[in-house]
């Protein structure tokens, strides 16, 4: 008897010593010092005649999920310094692949030495950290021990958080993430096939049509053949839905003729631009699989006439637009320096970057990597325009699509459908039955 609760004490005491190992100051002074040795490996020092400064941590305090440290970073480097070393840092710190998670709960509950085994034999656990960076004179670098949720349901309550043009990027640790359009006109949107790019295209639609349906108008453009946008068509606030480069092409130079009528009109009044002008409509061009449009690598010569046509018209909105009221969603599953012109890059103010499947990508989109090595969930994403922030977007389904966009579906609508689908019925047979009116015989 005595043997056996000596034993369990032992072995208690063992499991306790493990559990402490795991989750006291060690492991924290571990991940501080990881950071140093990371960010110095990746050349982040500053030499000083024979000195050699680095990064000093100051303070380290526990936040939910997680602890936060506290860096002065030596003088002559910047946050987008650090900025760019955010994947070297989180897969520094993920190095250490798996962990024996250990509780106290486990520690108080061992009556044996066979709950000790038990104890031992238990799998692993995969360590994912996630890291985020800010600057307000220090450096912050926050390691949360667990990813984000993979999922965030698009609802009123979301909707309701939004006021104006503001739509909702996605939730991250801080909360609630909103771009707002007013501010920052245009935004590039990039990812790989089913990633959650054209989901986040139909809730910036669905949150300004519904927060604004009387000042939002659209142009879609969806070059995969309109169906993405599809459900978005009989929208009285929906001006056009393109589908081929042939199309896109006609109601671009239609868009540019009015941002010139509507550039001339506030020169003549004397306004800077619309909102001076109280003008408050906006006028959204969504552009889906833009890259479908680029010239480059086009072979033949009159579709690549049309493509450098509507490069420079894209080129024209990006640079001319937030002036007149018109604001730009680009989006491509096919980013790279040719698709992506850099006179466009550079007059879109916000990027939203799903996984990409090459660092290369990930630079023309954010100008820097990081995003193909986001983890491969449906809707992760990084935000980009005050910092870089890793986030999860939200998923809109169909049926609150079709509840928000109800009350702006023009009533010919379901006459068109219904003719459309009468027409196709008499297309489909074999005999048809003809009227003739014929006079009345005479004897």
């Amino acid at each position: 008897m005595i043997l056996s609760a000596t034993t369990s004490l032992v072995a208690a005491g063992v499991v306790g010593y493990t559990y402490i190992a795991q989750n006291k100051v060690p492991v924290a002074r571990s991940d501080a010092k990881k950071i140093q040795r990371i960010c110095a490996n990746r050349g982040l020092v500053v030499k000083e005649g024979k000195a050699t400064r680095t990064m000093q941590q100051l303070t380290r305090r526990d936040i939910e999920g997680g602890k936060e440290y506290v860096f002065r970073v030596p003088l002559g480097l910047s946050y987008n310094d650090f900025e760019k070393q955010l994947p070297a840092l989180q897969d520094g710190l993920n190095n250490r692949r798996t962990r024996q998670q250990v509780t106290l709960n486990d520690i108080t509950s061992i009556r044996s030495i066979k709950d000790v085994l038990e104890l031992w034999r238990r799998e692993p656990q995969r360590v994912n950290k996630e890291v985020e960076l800010s600057y307000d004179g220090v450096l912050k670098v926050r390691v949360y021990d667990q990813p984000l949720p993979d999922m965030f349901i698009y609802n009123e309550k979301t909707l309701s958080q939004c006021k104006g043009w503001e739509v909702p990027v996605g939730f991250n640790r801080a909360g609630l993430e909103k771009h707002d359009f007013e501010k920052t006109a245009h935004i590039l949107v990039a990812g790989g096939t089913d990633k959650g790019k054209s989901v986040f295209l139909k809730n910036v639609i669905t949150t300004t049509m519904t927060n604004q349906p009387n000042n939002a108008t659209y142009t879609l453009i969806d070059l995969k053949g309109g169906l993405a946008f599809s459900r978005f068509r009989y929208c009285k606030q929906v001006n056009s839905l393109s589908k081929n480069i042939y199309e896109a092409y006609e109601v671009l130079q239609e868009i540019q003729a009015k941002l010139e009528d509507k550039m001339n009109e506030l020169l003549e009044s004397g306004m800077e631009d619309v909102k001076e002008a109280g003008d408050k409509t906006r006028h959204f061009i969504v552009i889906d699989e833009a890259a479908e449009l680029s010239s480059s690598g086009e072979v033949d010569a009159t579709i690549k006439k049309i493509k450098v046509k509507c490069e420079s018209i894209i080129t024209d909105i990006a640079r001319r637009g937030r002036a007149c009221g018109y604001r730009l969603v680009y989006a491509t599953q096919y980013p790279t320096n040719e698709t992506l012109r850099s006179q466009v890059r550079q007059n879109i103010g916000a990027r939203v970057c799903f996984v990409l499947e090459t660092s290369a990508a990930s630079r023309a989109v954010l100008d820097q990597e990081g995003a193909e090595k986001l983890p491969n969930i449906q809707g992760r994403a990084i935000y980009s325009r005050d910092g870089l922030k890793v986030l999860q977007t939200p998923y809109i389904s169909n049926d609150t699509i079709r509840k928000q966009t109800a009350p702006y579906i023009r009533v010919q609508a379901k006459e068109e459908q219904h003719a459309t689908v009468i027409k196709q019925r008499d297309e489909g047979r074999t005999d048809t039955l003809i009227i003739e009116e014929v006079g009345i015989l005479e004897s």
